[in-house]
């Protein structure tokens, strides 16, 4: 939901559709769509945030099917399970969050589990299962938090250990999505 209260999130009935329902309209928008209109393939949406305006919208969608939201990325990224997209509702603009900072990919394995989206919709925090995101190898144990710039493309990784190497820990995002656990050694215990 929007700041204000007038945006929310929703998934079409009978359709994998996200839509930024207008309520003081009652009129629906999707946001699962290309820069040209074109409506996104793919099944398993899931709205995860909204920017406090209203304007961004960030989901993930499994990319199968005949329309890809991510025409730039490589063959074997065609089937991953939930990449991470925010829309720019006013311009159309679709980014694909989940990238490296010099936007190359990772190994096609799991998708993102959770994200949160700044109020300008700028900064997303997002969990991931593959460590490639960390430096580590693909099918590294536990998920990490990373931290992605849109405007920069700068991707950091959060849960890093008072030593400066990543945790190997599990991240969860609260229910509402207005909190970021993440397990890691105490300090105290070092």
């Amino acid at each position: 939901m929007s700041a204000d209260g007038r945006y929310v999130l929703v998934k079409g009935q009978g359709d994998d559709v996200l839509y930024r329902k207008d309520m003081a309209t009652s009129t629906g928008e999707p946001g699962s769509v290309t820069q040209d209109g074109d409506f996104a393939t793919g099944d398993s949406i899931q709205g995860l945030d909204i920017s406090a305006d209203g304007r961004f919208v960030l989901f993930t969608l499994d990319a199968y099917g005949d329309v890809n939201l991510d025409p730039n990325a490589p063959a074997d990224q065609g089937n991953q399970t939930g990449p991470l997209f925010r829309k720019d509702m006013d311009t159309g603009a679709v980014v694909r969050v989940d990238v490296l900072s010099d936007g190359s990919y990772v190994t096609p394995m799991w998708g993102v589990g959770s994200a949160k989206m700044s109020a300008d919709g700028n900064i997303v925090v997002f969990g991931h299962g593959n460590g490639e995101y960390a430096g580590l190898s693909a099918d590294s144990w536990g998920a990490h938090v990373f931290h992605k710039n849109l405007t920069t493309g700068q991707l950091q990784v959060v849960d890093i250990q008072p030593d400066g190497s990543v945790s190997n820990n599990t991240a969860i995002f609260g229910q509402t999505y207005s909190c970021l656990l993440y397990t890691s050694p105490s300090p105290r215990d070092s």
